[in-house]
């Protein structure tokens, strides 16, 4: 393993090269709350209890915060783009995807680097597939596929407004996915 800083370059350098920015984030400022994943439930997220990795097939959030004692550095994931027709955007995943496209590439470059408990974190549910594996079968992505921070207790919106990044609620002109790298 390297230092913070060697380490935080490098996955810089990477988020970059694949069109996205990586700020590093103070890991103490993650607080998981139970209410911020009560969003999943109300309004009724269409991912609740059909995604593999969404609620309910997670880890709790008293889970998820006991196992967040474990890691010592948190980076956020910003993958910004221009929008011009919201309604139309949401019916597009490309950004999505290109999103988790970084957070796996930076977990994987984390892992390689000796960081073996990396995880990666990515918004919005899985859309790995047009239609998630049913009840009884295995994910098709399991090396892929990962949870989103909301289901974990995260308020990944109020930690990226906190490290500056202008968050539009809701996107007008700009919509910037987050993702969020533990190690």
């Amino acid at each position: 393993m390297e230092s913070g800083n060697d380490l935080f370059n490098y996955l810089k350098d990477i988020a970059n090269n694949c069109g996205g920015n990586l700020l590093e984030l103070n890991i103490k400022h993650i607080k998981p709350k139970q209410s911020i994943r009560l969003k999943c439930q109300m309004p009724l997220c269409r991912h609740y209890g059909v995604c593999k990795v969404c609620p309910p097939f997670i880890p709790s959030v008293q889970e998820f915060t006991e196992a967040l004692s474990d890691y010592s550095k948190a980076f956020l994931i910003v993958y910004r783009e221009r929008i011009s027709d919201i309604e139309e955007y949401r019916k597009d995943y490309a950004a999505e995807l290109k999103l988790a496209e970084i957070v796996h590439n930076l977990e994987a470059a984390a892992f390689k680097r000796g960081e073996y408990q990396a995880i990666g974190l990515v918004v919005g549910g899985c859309k790995l597939c047009e239609k998630c594996a049913p009840p009884g079968e295995s994910c098709r992505h399991p090396r892929r596929a990962r949870p989103s921070p909301e289901g974990l207790g995260i308020d990944i919106t109020k930690l990226a407004r906190e490290a500056g990044v202008p968050i539009e609620w809701p996107p007008k002109e700009y919509v910037h996915l987050l993702g969020l790298l533990l190690i």
